[in-house]
């Protein structure tokens, strides 16, 4: 019986190689706007004591990062196009982080994000358990966008969910998997995860190509010229 997540990973380790500096450093990057405005909240916040200006402050700046955190949806899922374009091989400098806000459809990717985030927040705050199984069935959303151009939010969402039917477990013990390696990278003071993190990242979009539907055409393409 062919195993999945280990023939994943013997993909993603040989096509990280001379990737995954950059791989980490566009990941950072994507992260950086919300950990600024998370950075300036607490330090406006630390000056000006608790209070009514307080709470004034901090609902304003939580809204600014809500908004910032949606608007970064659709280099998230670039990101994830990226990351599949490296497991497949091809030149991930063709794949800009900014690709998704040149289309028009652009709004598609936000709409299936947010609908996805909102559903796993309430699925953690009802019990846990349903938030990861949401947060699971649609972690390979990225992917299907990147596979399907100009698929709508709910169609993407619907085919994610029919590729991830019935490997919950299987996708958990994916990630778990590499555990050691986070663990691993803790006693080099987290220098090790510039490594660790795409290499998990590329196997999780090899992952994706491995369980996907042979009959399924890909209509992936590299098409511009990526800045980063």
């Amino acid at each position: 019986m062919r195993n999945d997540r280990l023939e994943a990973k013997f993909r993603a380790k040989k096509e990280v190689r001379g990737n995954w500096v950059a791989l980490f450093f566009t990941s950072v990057l994507i992260g950086l706007p919300s950990s600024v405005v998370d950075a300036v909240a607490a330090a406006i916040q630390r000056n000006v004591g608790n209070g009514a200006e307080y709470a004034l402050i901090g609902t304003i700046l939580g809204i600014i990062g809500f908004v910032v955190a949606i608007l970064l949806f659709p280099a998230s899922a670039a990101l994830d196009k990226k990351y599949l374009a490296v497991a497949r091989g091809e030149d991930r400098r063709g794949v800009s982080v900014l690709c998704y806000y040149r289309e028009r459809d652009w709004l598609e990717k936000v709409k299936a994000y947010f609908l996805v985030m909102l559903y796993t927040t309430l699925g953690l705050i009802l019990c846990v358990i349903p938030g990861i199984i949401i947060a699971v069935k649609y972690s390979m959303l990225g992917y299907v966008f990147a596979d399907n151009p100009n698929i709508g939010y709910r169609d993407a969402m619907d085919k994610c969910k029919e590729l991830t039917a019935g490997r919950t477990w299987e996708i958990i013990v994916f990630h778990l998997s590499f555990i050691g390696w986070h663990l691993l990278s803790v006693i080099t003071l987290g220098i090790l995860e510039i490594w660790v993190i795409p290499y998990e990242n590329t196997a999780f979009a090899a992952f994706y190509d491995v369980i996907k539907p042979v009959e399924e055409n890909s209509d992936f393409a590299i098409a511009d010229d990526g800045l980063f």
